[in-house]
């Protein structure tokens, strides 16, 4: 396994790292001087010695400043607070690991989901930590101790630094009437939080106006490119691109993403472009349904 540096702007490798066991998610400090890894994969080999381990590479130069393993699962999803201090490992164990980012010290685990963790959220303050996992839940933790809060309703006016829960209140027009739970893979707020972008499992990338709560009331773009399910998605620090992950294509998108000060200066046509993308998509989806109806 391979971990590779890019530069967004000029789209070339920078420096690039072996690792002796796959990686599912990486996550850069605030301060961009340490990269957290973690680590779990399957390519039908079965399992690996260093499923369920994490580790911390200097950006500099992507040597290996720390390791470690709690967990005997693949790690999902890892994240760093706002302030620096607290880094949340979240595994398809169904618990959340949190340690010191400093000494690497644990500081607790978030035990509670009833399926493999999927999205980590931190509070814009770093005191708590919302998180989706595979059975549909949207839960509520102190990033000091990993304890539970509840009820979820004492959340309601907290404010979150990032929003990558696909199940949460600010996002929820992006489902689709009788959704399932798993349609939407990955969702992301932009740095200035006008913005929301998601990828599906249809390969589409959509983007949306921030907050999304209107089921059926939204409008959105829809952009194409991905030959499979579309698993991840992130905007640039600054905006300017929106960068989105494939699944069984195993492709990188790096998407130009036109900031609010340039949208504004668009034409009115161009607005309403984001709801004829709208009909137009929806309408191409019942086509096919008719036409699988007739097939059959």
């Amino acid at each position: 396994m391979l971990f590779r540096s890019w530069n967004g702007t000029t789209f070339k490798l920078e420096r690039m790292v072996k690792l002796d066991t796959m990686a599912r998610s990486c996550a850069y400090s605030p301060d961009g001087a340490n990269i957290v890894v973690g680590l779990g994969g399957d390519v039908g080999r079965g399992k690996n010695k260093k499923d369920g381990a994490w580790l911390v590479l200097n950006q500099s130069d992507l040597t290996v400043a720390y390791e470690t393993r709690d967990s005997k699962e693949w790690i999902s999803v890892v994240k760093y607070s706002p302030d620096g201090k607290t880094i949340a490992v979240g595994s398809t164990d169904r618990g959340i690991y949190l340690y010191n980012a400093d000494d690497f010290a644990s500081k607790g685990k978030c035990k509670g989901h009833k399926g493999p963790i999927t999205h980590i959220d931190f509070s814009a303050d770093s005191q708590f930590i919302r998180s989706n996992c595979g059975a549909a839940e949207i839960l509520f933790w102190s990033s000091d101790t990993g304890e539970q809060q509840t009820p979820s309703s004492t959340m309601k006016d907290v404010q979150w630094s990032t929003d990558t829960t696909p199940l949460s209140w600010s996002v929820q027009g992006v489902w689709p009437p009788y959704a399932d739970g798993t349609e939407v893979n990955a969702s992301a707020r932009s740095s200035a939080g006008t913005s929301l972008a998601t990828a599906d499992d249809f390969g589409r990338i959509r983007l949306y106006r921030y907050p999304c709560v209107v089921p059926k009331e939204t409008s959105f773009t829809e952009f194409r490119g991905h030959a499979s399910h579309a698993m991840n998605i992130s905007f640039a620090h600054d905006d300017t691109y929106v960068i989105s992950v494939g699944g069984r294509d195993r492709c990188v998108f790096q998407w130009h993403n036109e900031v609010d000060g340039e949208e504004d200066e668009a034409s009115d046509d161009d607005s309403d472009s984001d709801s004829d993308s709208s009909e137009d998509s929806e309408a191409g989806e019942k086509k096919q349904e008719e036409e699988k109806k007739t097939q059959v």
